[in-house]
């Protein structure tokens, strides 16, 4: 079976005109056949090879791979659900408070996540309208959407959830450690030397409907 990154060379310039490859004349059922073994990368990389890739991969067959299946009325509880590879992919800095978000799916660091066309996919497969993310501190970050939650909304929501007051116990605390002004701190301070984003351990609805993810721990 062809692979993405083959198939991606063989379609690459070349010096002469040359007669066009037997594979690429090949029905669209043969295609399909292969795209239906590749992964969200890899539909996305064939798509980049032509335009007629880029015509086959739009097919709703692929729409959950692609996390374009917009979220059902009602997910069933227990279910684990797929978390998009570019939140997967994602490293957080957190610096005097201000989020910058990257994103190394391609690796450019060059790039933040909001700049890629994924942003605007949901955030799970399957999608969900409300999204409680744990993030190892003592407060769950609520997400939601009706329309279903996207990558963009959750990086927006955890960009605020950095800069946002914990309760005042915990600041106090934190503050004395820290020798802060408890006025200052921000849930970004508990996180100590912690502060590079370490991807997600699973993701799975709840009794009630709702996706939680729960975020790995953090990495110096």
């Amino acid at each position: 079976m062809a692979t993405a990154e083959t198939l991606a060379r063989a379609s690459g310039p070349s010096e002469a005109p040359v007669k066009e490859p037997a594979a690429s004349r090949a029905p669209d059922e043969v295609w399909y056949l292969i795209l239906d073994e590749l992964d969200y990368i890899g539909l996305h990389r064939m798509a980049g090879v032509a335009k007629r890739f880029q015509k086959l991969v739009k097919d709703t067959r692929f729409d959950d791979r692609l996390f374009r299946t917009k979220a059902p009325k009602r997910l069933k509880p227990g279910t684990l659900v797929a978390i998009h590879p570019l939140l997967n992919e994602t490293i957080c800095i957190f610096t005097d408070k201000k989020p910058v978000t990257y994103a190394d799916i391609d690796r450019n660091s060059e790039r933040t996540a909001f700049d890629y066309p994924a942003a605007e996919e949901f955030a799970t497969n399957p999608a969900c309208s409300v999204m409680l993310v744990h993030l190892n501190t003592s407060k769950a970050l609520p997400v939601t959407d009706r329309n279903g939650v996207k990558v963009k909304r959750l990086l927006q929501r955890l960009s605020w959830y950095w800069n946002a007051k914990p309760p005042l116990d915990i600041r106090y605390t934190v503050a004395s450690q820290l020798e802060l002004d408890p006025e200052k701190v921000g849930w970004i301070d508990t996180l100590g030397d912690r502060c590079g984003w370490a991807g997600w351990e699973f993701g799975k609805v709840e009794d009630d409907g709702s996706v939680h993810l729960h975020a790995n721990w953090y990495d110096s």
